[in-house]
């Protein structure tokens, strides 16, 4: 999408989808796996309802895969950070404000998921929990 339809868009709606990839190792898959696999999710979920879709976040928190050449991990502060910046610039750009009801629970609701990606600031390098669970990082061989 270009900036003039992103423009045209906000006019009706404010919702978007920001996929979230990372670059790791798969095996003698592609690094990028992740990332084609969360834009193909993202486009598909999408379409149906004309939301648009923005580029791929391309790295994530990975530390577990760190021994693995070619794998790319960011700190938990680094990610929040990039996160942040990406959530508030989109948030930014969302003017003029829409008249109807919708616009004050939508803020509501993205106060709600500011606070989820600034509560997951807890978690220690090694695991990281996206469903409650905690993944744990096994040794290459």
């Amino acid at each position: 999408m270009s900036w003039m339809q992103v423009e045209e868009y906000l006019q009706r709606d404010d919702r978007a989808v920001l996929p979230i990839g990372s670059t790791e190792q798969h095996a003698y898959l592609s690094l990028a796996t992740d990332n084609i696999l969360a834009e193909r999710v993202a486009v598909e979920g999408a379409e149906p309802l004309g939301v648009p879709v923005f580029p791929v976040v391309n790295y994530g928190i990975t530390p577990y895969f760190r021994a693995y050449p070619g794998t790319v991990s960011l700190s938990i502060a680094t990610f929040l950070a990039v996160l942040r910046d990406i959530l508030d610039g989109l948030a930014a750009q969302r003017i003029p404000p829409r008249a109807d009801r919708q616009r004050p629970r939508r803020q509501r609701a993205g106060a709600a998921a500011r606070r989820r990606v600034d509560g997951v600031a807890s978690g220690t390098p090694g695991q990281v929990s996206t469903t409650g669970g905690t993944r744990r990082a096994r040794s290459p061989r």
